[in-house]
């Protein structure tokens, strides 16, 4: 198992999985995700590779079928003819960080990396490899598979950023393609203001009640200091959308100006926020969200992102409050004492 690497696809004809590939699109490096999945949704050789430990590379790919997919009121596409040749799109790579089975259930924590380009030879290998092992959703139902093809994915992983998004972009906002008509955007950073470096996210393993292990991801940063996320947006032009952003508490982390940022085709804008003073004991946390506005109906019309940060006190703002503090009560008495010759640290 030590060449295999995790392929994972999507096929999106599910509402609540459809926001899965926009927001793996969306995110900057480093940054956690978690995908669930059944056990007979694996492939044999996904529930051998799950047993093993260490962090391995993953794979993203995007499937349909090359024909328009109409939605149900239940939350469903499906294709309009079923037997329609097979689209693949090479979406994301990682890292998978953390296999948690749960009973029937798998779950697969990844810090998302670098966007693949699209080679079509590197693409089609991976793919033919696992028709022969039986292990691709349209045909044989499973989503999770493995692949021993390192060379094809090292193919993938050429090329710079922006130039590969924004491939993967056209290829996605192209009929019969799904997500054609849908915005597209993602962030890069944070980035403090002066500064080109982006941090990376810190991460901890939690086990929630009742919940299997999770890996998570968040941005421990100092109180009172501003940062800013690089907003780059590639639309279609069919529809005008927009990122609204929240803070989830506006006296912890704070959206400079007014926070909604309008879409269009290859655009770059900031993103401002600041970090406020904290409490000085407790915890200090809050979330910072943004959303594409408006959605198709129910269904997302682009990314939806949430980034969690924790505040990290100054403690040199808190030694000099407390000696400011002793300073004042040294000087109270003082005072006391010469007016009253007894010493009093009564306020």
């Amino acid at each position: 198992m030590n060449g295999e690497f995790w392929v994972i696809f999507d096929t999106s004809t599910l509402r609540d999985y459809y926001q899965d590939v926009h927001n793996l699109l969306a995110m900057p490096e480093g940054f956690v995700i978690r995908y669930e999945y059944r056990t007979k949704y694996l492939s044999d050789e996904a529930i051998k590779l799950a047993e093993s430990a260490g962090a391995r590379p993953v794979l993203f790919l995007y499937t349909q079928r090359d024909t328009e997919y109409p939605r149900n009121t239940d939350g469903t596409s499906f294709p309009r003819d079923p037997a329609g040749a097979e689209l693949y799109f090479a979406t994301r790579v990682g890292t998978m960080i953390n296999v948690t089975r749960d009973g029937d259930n798998y779950y697969f924590d990844f810090q998302v990396a670098e966007y693949p380009n699209q080679d079509q030879g590197a693409i089609e290998a991976i793919r033919d490899e696992l028709y022969v092992k039986g292990s691709v959703p349209l045909k044989n139902g499973k989503w999770v598979a493995t692949s021993s093809l390192m060379d094809k994915l090292e193919v993938l992983k050429l090329g710079e950023t922006q130039q590969n998004w924004a491939e993967i972009v056209h290829r996605l906002s192209t009929p019969p393609v799904q997500f054609s008509g849908d915005a597209f955007w993602r962030v890069e950073g944070p980035f403090q203001p002066g500064n080109s470096t982006a941090i990376k996210p810190s991460l901890k393993y939690d086990t929630p009640s009742g919940r299997p292990p999770q890996a998570r991801s968040f941005f421990y940063i100092p109180e009172n200091s501003s940062w800013k996320f690089d907003l780059v947006s590639e639309t279609s032009g069919k529809a005008q959308y927009s990122v609204e952003g929240k803070s989830s508490d506006t006296g912890t982390l704070t959206i400079m100006g007014t926070p909604t940022y309008g879409l269009r085709q290859y655009t770059r804008q900031d993103i401002e926020y600041r970090a406020q003073s904290t409490a000085l004991f407790g915890q200090a946390a809050a979330d910072l969200s943004l959303e594409t506005v408006p959605h198709n109906g129910e269904w997302p019309s682009g990314p939806k992102l949430t980034f969690r940060y924790e505040l990290q006190r100054n403690w040199r703002r808190i030694a000099l409050g407390f000696a400011s503090g002793i300073a004042g009560l040294l000087l109270l008495a003082l005072s006391g004492f010469i007016l009253t010759g007894k010493i009093s640290f009564k306020p």
